[in-house]
Formats: structure tokens, C-alpha cells, sequence
């Protein structure tokens, strides 16, 4: 529309200032179209004259660093079209040009206008008809001043539109005077138009489907605060419940009070609406469920109708397009890889590496101990315990040692407490580009890890050893087929780090916690373990399925506190679970797991800490034998119970964990 029509003014304007080309085109239009006849498509190749009046344009194209090629100045440059290139004439266009890139009113290359065509041919057919019936001239009220707007045009204020630029009959005026003004007017309606485009999205997106999926909802009894537009009522409430349930330090070392501490929205609403109820975090609609059989027909599903949860921002930033962000083929590729890399024949392989770090640790205490000049001493083995997972992923799946892992450790801490703050608010997009100091903070964190991960990764191409870690099978897959290229192996090496240290840090350190707290489950232990590794010697690969109090212990500990508190899934179509409930698409669940693992009500068969189906956590076979190996050790050396000092309070974190440490008072035996 803006290009034809401003064509079509400046071809006026300067016909009716050369009345020479005016007339040579009617006679034109009079021999090859006839007289009261309408051009068609087969004459208006013949049209030469009418071809030759085109309007001169302008258009920038930023090409690597940005460039502004001034077409206006070249089409109007002495140098190129000699000395009359400011003067109106049409011949110059009979002959072939020097420069093809001297004249180029639609673009060139394979970007040329792909509206060219039609411009060409409406402009013809229009100047045509009009030439033949109508003579003009320019008004003397006419001011000739170019402007670029959208096109160039002529400039025209409001108080000229009465005042028609050519004396022609009123009919042919109030034609030209649509052509003229017609951008000015279109830029206003354009803005209606868009504001009301904007209005009635935001109606939408915030109001009408919230109201309409929670109507959904109602109508099958599924009860739940009501939404309130644009901010739902989850953030706000949910960061109040958090800091309430947080700020409390006397709540007994029971496990009754696991749910209300972990996710005090769950716990509150779930005491008004039941177990299965819809709430809002903005306009998004979640579902909790806290039954076991709808959690696992979500979880075992190969339908495709669960899919997982887009990561924010920030959480993209510290887990990567890893295994737990991936789905459909990627994910199909790098879980056969970390599944090859964590198959119980090669971790397995690791219990030296484990049992080397653990006697490293317990070595350290002694000489802590013995510099007390105490029989006791107290930790806090939450710190000791993460600091121990570290140095045991780094060395199984990296090949490396903690030192060389620490300070990726200490920058992915760092980002957790910013992922964490962000989890609690309502995503508005666009924000993660501004540089506010949260945004600044996140990206050099991000920048240092991806740096310091591709250097180890680097080193361990290099040198073509250890062979038997998960690194070793992200760079040289056994399928060539599975070939990953660096960002995909940095971004495994990310989820990785924080999966392998979090997980086996926390229940390690829970299940210390529960030893201390109930002595005599930790003498049953201890006994089975001096019976099955013997006294002084330490676990190995072929005797840890015999240590069967051992592993209940740690299934209890993962039941109580699970690495995982909740679980989520997105239903990316709508499904209907188990009990008739239909669930629309875009519907995000929020599976509590704490809360089934906490229910009176349920039994064995709904105990998944890992998750359940091809989803399941990938590193589980390790997170269980190094726990088993950590706890042996540990067991067969000393023994301990909880300090006076320790208050028990669980959170969730990227995991579920002590709040304010794990402090416990060690005696060697």
C-alpha cells in the first residue's frame, strides 16, 4: 500500500510539473491502448514511457556491521547520472546502465521487493487510465517537501487537506488527495488498530482463558483460590508462606511437620481443597495432584501428552539444554549416552574412587578430632557431605578432582540462589535481557562455569584417558550417530555437576540425621556392616547387595526426605487421567511427591524419590552405591547422634535440606 501510493504521488506531482512528459505519455497510452479503452495485461510491456517514470527511493540494509546505504543519494548522485541527474528525465532509461547497483528503487539480490511485480503493473494501469481521460498540473499551493515516513512522501499538514495539490476535476482530486494522505491517516488506524490488537490479547490471554480453564475445572469438582488477573495467587502467596514456614526454628525433629516446611502452599491449600486441587502461578494454571496412581500414569506415559517444563531464564542458565531440559530426539540421544556412562557394570568401576574420597573425608576428621584433644567432635556433615559429592562426581564422571571442580561448585551455588529467587516470581518476558544487577550477576556466573567446563573438557580430549567417565562417553559416544558438539557437552556437564553433588549430598546428609536421631537403627547397621565388609575393611562392588539394613535405611531416608520434592509436568494436549478427570492442554501439574511419600494413606507401591518410567533420575545407580559405600564406612568407624545445636528444618532448594546445617557429634569406636 505505502509503496504504490507514494509511487503514484510523485509520478503525478512531477507529470504535472513536465507537461512535456505528460503529453508524450498520453500519446503513448493513446496508440498502444487506444482511446476509452482500459490497458490489459498483454500492452503494458509496450507502455516505454510510462515505464520510465518511476520514483526514486530509499532503504537501508544492515549487513555485519551496520551499513546505511543511501539509495536516495545515489540515485540522485552527478556522478553516476551525470549533470542532470536532479532533472526529471525519463530517456536516460533507455539505455543500458554502466552500474546495476546505481538504480535499485525495489532492492536488489535475492531480498529484491517481492512485491515488485505488482507495484510495476498498478502503477502502469492506474497512470494509464488516468492519463487518458484527465491533463493537470501542480497547484500553487502545493509545497514541495519530501519526507520519510514509511515511504518517502510528499509532507502535508492537516490544515491541507482541503487544499488539493492539482487543478483537475473534483473527481480525479478527491482521488489524489486519498493518495496523498492516506499514509498519515494510515499510521493513526495502524495504532488503533495495534492498541486494540494489544487490549483484547491481554483480555484474552489474562482473563477469558484463566476463567474459562478454572470453569473447566469447577465443573468437575476440582475446587481452588480463585485466579486474580495477570499475577494469579501463587507468587506473592507462596514467597509469604515460604518466609513464614523458614523463619520458624522450633519445629520438633518428628517428620510430621515435613509437608507444612517443604511446600507450605501445598500443605495449606491442600487442608481447604483437597488433595488434588487448581491454583495460579500468573495466569498459567497449575494442578497439584498428590494421588500416587495420577502421578504415575503422568510419569510413565509414553503418549507424549506430559511433556517437561521450559526452564526460565535462569534456570537455563544453570542446568543448560541438558538431559532434564531436553525432549523428543536430543533427549533420545543423550539419555542413551548417560545411560551407557551410568549402567551398574560401570559404577561398578567408580567404588574405588568413592571409597578413596570417603577414607580421605573420615581421615580429616580424625585429625580434627585428635586436635581437639577431645573423644568427640562436632560437624556440620551437610557441608561435608556436599563437599564429599563433589569431589566424587568430579573424579567418576570428569576425571578430575574437587580442587579442579570447586570453583565451577562455588559459581553453580551462586546461581542457585538466584534460580531459586527466580522460581518464586512470575516470569515477565523480556526482563532477562535488561542489565539489572540480578541479569548482570547471572551472566558473568554462567560466562565463568561455561569457561572453566569447556577448559576441562578440552584437557580431557587432549589427553584421551579415564576412559571409563561420563565425560569420556559425552565426547566419544559408542554410536557415532550420537556425536554431541560442545555446547550439548557443556550443558550435560552443567546438569550433572548440580545433579550429582545436590542429590547424593542431601541424602546423605538426611540419613545421618535420622541415625542420630533413632541409635538404635544405627547400631543395626553398624552390626550388619562389621558382619558382611568385616571390621577395618571397607565395602566393595561384590558385597553391597548384602548390606540389606543398610539400603532400608537409605529407601526410609529417601521417603521422608526426598531429593526431589515435587515433580512437573506440562500437558501439551488435553488428557483425561485416571478417575475421569479431563485436563486441558497448557495445564502445567505439580505432582507433590513429599506429600504422597508423607500420606498415612499410601503404601510401598507409591514410593518413586527418582522419579518413575523412561524419565526416571539417570544417575541413580550411582546416588545409591555411593550413598550405601559412604555410610558403611562411616558407620564402621564411629559412632554419633545429633547435636544439641541442630534445629531441624527441611526446605526445598533445588533439593530437599537442612535449613540451617546438619550438626552432628562423631565418637570414634
Amino acid at each position: 500500500k505505502e509503496t504504490i501510493a507514494n509511487l503514484l504521488t510523485w509520478a503525478f506531482l512531477l507529470l504535472g510539473l513536465h507537461q512535456e512528459w505528460q503529453t508524450k505519455a498520453r500519446e503513448e497510452v493513446d496508440r498502444v491502448v487506444g482511446q476509452n479503452v482500459f490497458p490489459c495485461a498483454d500492452n503494458l510491456a509496450n507502455l516505454m514511457i510510462l515505464k520510465n517514470v518511476k520514483l526514486m527511493g530509499g532503504l537501508a540494509i544492515p549487513t555485519g556491521t551496520r551499513l546505511v546505504l543511501v539509495m536516495t543519494a545515489v540515485h540522485h548522485d552527478v556522478r553516476i547520472w551525470g549533470e542532470d541527474a536532479n532533472v526529471f528525465n525519463p530517456m536516460r532509461f533507455l539505455e543500458p546502465r554502466d552500474h546495476l547497483a546505481s538504480f535499485f528503487p525495489f532492492g536488489l539480490g535475492p531480498r529484491v521487493c517481492v512485491g515488485q511485480n505488482l507495484a510495476v503493473v498498478e502503477a502502469k494501469v492506474v497512470l494509464a487510465m488516468i492519463i487518458s481521460r484527465y491533463s493537470f498540473v501542480v497547484s500553487p499551493s502545493y509545497v514541495h517537501a519530501p519526507m520519510q515516513s514509511l515511504a518517502l512522501q510528499p509532507q502535508l499538514d492537516q490544515h491541507h487537506y482541503s487544499q488539493l495539490p492539482f487543478k483537475v476535476p473534483i473527481l480525479i482530486q478527491d482521488h489524489i488527495m486519498l493518495i496523498v494522505s492516506h499514509t498519515q491517516l494510515t499510521m493513526s488506524f495502524v495504532f488503533l488498530i495495534s492498541l486494540l490488537f494489544t487490549f483484547f490479547t491481554i483480555l484474552y490471554k489474562y482473563i477469558w482463558i484463566p476463567l474459562r480453564i478454572q470453569r473447566h475445572f469447577r465443573l468437575q469438582g476440582i475446587q481452588g483460590p480463585s485466579y486474580r488477573p495477570i499475577f494469579g495467587n501463587s507468587a506473592g502467596t507462596q514467597r509469604r508462606m515460604i518466609a513464614e514456614a523458614q523463619s520458624s526454628r522450633s519445629f520438633s525433629f518428628n517428620h510430621e511437620g515435613v509437608v507444612q516446611r517443604v511446600m507450605p502452599q501445598f500443605y495449606n491449600w491442600s487442608k481447604v481443597y483437597g488433595d488434588t486441587f487448581l491454583y495460579w502461578f500468573g495466569p498459567k494454571a497449575r494442578l497439584a495432584i498428590s494421588d500416587p496412581d495420577m502421578i504415575k500414569e503422568i510419569l510413565v506415559s509414553k503418549s507424549g501428552s506430559f511433556g517437561k517444563i521450559k526452564f526460565d531464564p535462569a534456570t537455563k542458565l544453570l542446568f543448560g539444554d541438558g538431559l532434564v531440559a531436553l525432549e523428543g530426539e536430543r533427549w533420545v540421544v543423550h539419555r542413551r549416552i548417560a545411560s551407557q556412562a551410568f549402567n551398574m557394570e560401570r559404577v561398578k568401576e567408580w567404588v574405588p574412587e568413592i571409597v578413596d574420597s570417603t577414607q580421605n573425608m573420615m581421615n580429616n576428621w580424625d585429625a580434627n578430632i585428635e586436635a581437639s584433644n577431645k573423644s568427640e567432635f562436632e560437624f556440620d556433615v551437610h557441608k561435608e557431605f556436599h563437599q564429599l559429592s563433589g569431589e566424587i562426581i568430579s573424579r567418576t564422571a570428569f576425571g578430575s578432582n574437587y580442587i579442579e571442580g570447586k570453583r565451577i561448585f562455588e559459581l553453580q551455588e551462586q546461581q542457585t540462589v538466584l534460580v531459586l529467587q527466580s522460581f518464586r516470581n512470575v516470569y515477565i518476558p523480556g526482563f532477562r535481557f535488561i542489565p539489572t544487577k540480578h541479569n548482570r550477576t547471572l551472566w558473568r556466573l554462567e560466562k565463568e562455569t561455561t569457561e572453566l567446563i569447556t577448559k576441562l573438557i578440552k584437557k580431557n580430549k587432549s589427553t584421551k584417558q579415564n576412559s571409563n567417565t561420563l565425560l569420556y562417553a559425552l565426547i566419544s559416544p559408542s554410536n557415532k550417530d550420537d556425536i554431541l558438539d560442545l555446547k550439548e557437552i557443556v550443558d550435560e556437564c552443567k546438569t550433572f555437576y548440580v545433579a550429582g553433588k545436590q542429590t547424593i549430598a542431601n541424602l546423605l546428609t538426611w540419613a545421618f540425621l535420622l541415625l542420630g536421631l533413632h541409635q538404635e537403627w544405627q547400631n543395626k547397621a553398624q552390626e550388619e556392616v562389621d558382619r558382611v565388609c568385616g571390621q577395618n575393611v571397607f565395602p566393595c562392588a561384590g558385597n553391597l547387595q548384602d548390606l540389606k539394613i543398610v539400603t532400608l535405611i537409605l529407601n526410609e531416608t529417601l521417603r521422608l526426605y526426598p531429593p526431589a520434592g515435587m515433580m512437573m509436568r506440562d500437558a501439551s494436549e488435553n488428557v483425561k487421567l485416571a478417575g475421569g478427570l479431563n485436563v486441558p492442554a497448557g495445564t502445567r501439574l505439580f505432582l507433590a511427591m513429599t506429600a504422597v511419600h508423607h500420606d498415612p494413606r499410601n503404601h510401598l507401591a507409591s514410593f518413586f524419590p527418582f522419579g518413575l518410567g523412561h524419565t526416571i533420575c539417570v544417575g541413580q545407580n550411582l546416588a545409591v552405591v555411593e550413598a550405601k559405600i559412604v555410610l558403611a564406612m562411616i558407620l564402621s568407624r564411629y559412632s554419633f547422634v545429633i547435636s544439641p545445636s541442630y534445629v531441624h528444618a527441611p526446605m526445598q532448594s533445588l533439593a530437599v535440606q537442612p535449613q540451617f546445617g546438619a550438626q552432628i557429634v562423631k565418637d570414634r569406636l
